[in-house]
């Protein structure tokens, strides 16, 4: 029996899945199995997988083109590791992943060990603007947080934190005692149509704590095949067939025209986790009045969509009797926001880095994966402190603080140099 199990839920996406298994395979430690579940039984994955001729990973398939929660779920069936994580078809690991997760977990009771990735926009993704970038919070303290899981859920569910700060199978190793135990209470693992989103509720509900790391330990791709992007951001909307194939749950509930709202849909699957899960175990309420403050503050991630979710936050402060000018909804904006290319402070001892991959030739997130592993700190597992989760101290000095913060800005700037050379001399 493998250790790890790293499954990958796949549909007709062997393009980007390629990249994403050159990741999963040049992982650091050998005790893995690569999971790959192929929905619709795709002949082009399937040729792939035989390509690579690599016994860490493992091929099964649906015959029939089934929901994305039940691939996913069919992906887990399958999965025979002790420490398991869901990797998308177009995101990647770093090739510590494994190493520094086993060594996490090689303690007293952790179930859950969860990360805030980085993010790769493919050369095919929706906005032009951002195609192919690289968006990388560094931090330069790589340390160990135990968070508390139910404050986390009461923010999330009044829509004061992301779903993606849940401990989701997605950004997390989960061990296979706690999925067994959500398996052996409700005869499933994953809920709904967001398998994401409901497994970040899942974990937080079933666990007291959860580990998070301050270094990422993968970066989430998103291309043209993303659905989420496709059904809540990209110009091109959702078609109704895909909609009801993919998330039919959802459909029930929503049109993806109009109803194509990110936080909208999130909604919707918290109501059903407090429904059949929070209800019954630790109850808490979604804060239906702060779902309009929710949109509003997201409305131009879609501008194509300005109209449609405006009318929905304008229906929110009607049904719950919002006083107008309460929620200042944002004037429409040509695109969606987005950080300018370059190094920003970010907080104490971490910066948000934003690499436009074209003139240094990252070209997938294979590339992403090689580039940002030679700017993350390197992580000493026998030294790694675990305490609960605060601000970085501040220094007793105020101007050692900002020399050492420079120091480690000009240490990753001059890291960045030799290794575009490499992709560069790639091409």
């Amino acid at each position: 029996m493998p250790h790890f199990s790293l499954a990958v839920p796949t549909y007709r996406r062997a393009d980007t899945l390629r990249h994403t298994l050159e990741t999963l395979l040049s992982q650091t430690e050998r005790d893995v199995e690569i999971v790959v579940q192929n929905n619709g039984n795709d002949e082009a994955t399937r040729l792939l997988l035989v390509s690579l001729d690599d016994p860490r990973v493992k091929h099964f398939h649906s015959d029939d083109v089934v929901s994305m929660t039940e691939n996913w779920e069919l992906a887990l069936s399958n999965c025979s590791g002790e420490l398991i994580t869901v990797v998308g078809d177009d995101d990647g690991l770093f090739p510590d992943a494994c190493r520094i997760a086993g060594a996490v977990f090689d303690g007293d009771g952790v179930e859950l060990l969860s990360w805030a990735p980085f993010l790769y926009l493919w050369p095919s993704y929706w906005d032009e603007r951002r195609r192919n970038r690289l968006e990388a919070r560094v931090s330069f303290e790589s340390k160990l947080q135990v968070e508390l899981s139910r404050p986390w859920l009461e923010k999330f569910y009044a829509f004061r934190a992301s779903y993606s700060t849940l401990p989701m199978i997605y950004n997390s190793f989960v061990s296979r005692s706690l999925i067994e135990r959500v398996r052996h209470r409700y005869g499933k693992y994953f809920f709904g149509s967001l398998p994401d989103v409901t497994s970040g509720i899942m974990n937080a509900t079933e666990s007291e704590t959860f580990l998070k790391l301050t270094r990422p330990l993968s970066i989430t791709g998103i291309s043209a095949h993303s659905c989420g992007h496709r059904l809540t951001r990209a110009e091109t909307r959702f078609p109704r067939a895909e909609f009801e194939r993919h998330f039919p749950q959802l459909a029930e509930e929503a049109d993806p025209g109009p109803d194509s709202n990110l936080e909208w849909l999130i909604a919707i699957e918290m109501r059903l986790m407090e429904e059949y899960v929070l209800r019954e175990r630790s109850p808490i309420t979604l804060d239906e009045r702060r779902l309009a403050w929710a949109m509003a503050a997201g409305i131009n991630e879609s501008p194509s969509r300005y109209d449609d979710t405006r009318s929905a936050i304008l229906s929110l402060m009607r049904r719950f009797k919002i006083p107008e000018g309460e929620i200042e909804i944002p004037s429409r904006a040509s695109h969606p926001p987005a950080p300018d290319p370059g190094v920003h402070v970010d907080g104490p001892y971490q910066i948000l880095l934003v690499l436009d991959g074209n003139p240094i030739g990252i070209r997938t997130i294979a590339d992403a994966v090689r580039l940002a592993s030679q700017i993350i700190p390197s992580v000493n597992t026998d030294t790694l402190a675990r305490g609960a989760s605060e601000q970085a101290p501040a220094e007793k000095s105020p101007a050692l603080a900002r020399s050492r913060f420079r120091s480690k800005v000009a240490e990753l700037a001059s890291s960045i140099s030799p290794f575009t050379r490499k992709l560069q001399g790639r091409g």
